[in-house]
């Protein structure tokens, strides 16, 4: 489907109410509060699980030469082997690794968060972002400051902006520059969302999302500092339809 190459890490016990990963060859079982619990595999769970993780060491190696040669050499793949493919792959864009999991009864969340690390890209593997006059800005914490501003949200609490930094750092009472608006702002509150609940923060940097709190600020725009002016390109928003 849409030409991704799905790849399951994690799949369902074939008897339901758990799920196997392949990677670490271990048994996940819901926990509390959405926090897994692992244990070792009994002996035909160990041959059910084998036999799939066999098949995504063979998808894999099939464009991987350094996971190949391991395997080849040594007959087997150990974990932090076969999540360096992972990430490798992930990252070139060539496999979607899939994750299975019950929201319901909270099974298998931990367990993606902890594959989220593992294998997604960090702003480092992402690198430079280039802004609309062509210069480029690194994922620097000490760099100019350039933050993009994704959505936006009107409630109760009034307006949310939520913006994600790709250079500098974003610091609450900062005075930046909106490019798009032309003009200069200073960021009053600085904040993590968690449904309700507002975390305040003093500053964000590369590749980090926060939401700024009652500052009139548009889809689309750029933050940068007032000395060291950027825009990012605009968000293409596909026609209704």
């Amino acid at each position: 489907v849409l030409g991704a190459r799905a790849l399951p890490i994690v799949v369902p016990a074939p008897l339901g109410g758990a799920l196997f990963d392949l990677v670490h060859m271990r048994d996940v079982e819901a926990g509390e509060r959405s926090t897994d619990r692992t244990r070792p595999l009994d002996a035909d769970a160990e041959r059910y699980a084998r036999a799939r993780r066999d098949q995504l060491i063979e998808a894999l190696a099939s464009n991987d030469d350094e996971l190949l040669a391991a395997f080849v050499a040594r007959g087997s793949v150990e974990a932090p082997l076969l999540i360096a493919a992972l990430r490798r792959a992930t990252i070139a864009r060539t496999i979607v690794p899939v994750v299975a999991g019950a929201a319901k009864v909270g099974l298998g969340v931990s367990t993606l968060l902890d594959a989220v690390v593992d294998l997604l890209p960090s702003p480092l593997d992402r690198g430079s972002v280039r802004s609309e006059a062509g210069e480029t800005f690194a994922p620097d914490a000490a760099g100019p400051l350039v933050a993009f501003c994704f959505k936006g949200v009107h409630d109760g609490y009034g307006q949310r902006t939520f913006v994600r930094v790709y250079s500098g750092t974003l610091r609450m009472g900062a005075s930046v520059f909106a490019a798009r608006a032309d003009r200069s702002l200073r960021i009053g509150r600085l904040a993590r969302l968690f449904g309700d609940r507002v975390e305040d923060l003093e500053a964000v940097g590369p590749g980090e999302i926060a939401a700024v709190l009652g500052v009139p600020l548009a889809t689309g725009e750029t933050l940068s500092d007032a000395e060291h002016r950027a825009s990012l390109e605009a968000l293409a928003v596909p026609a209704p339809v």
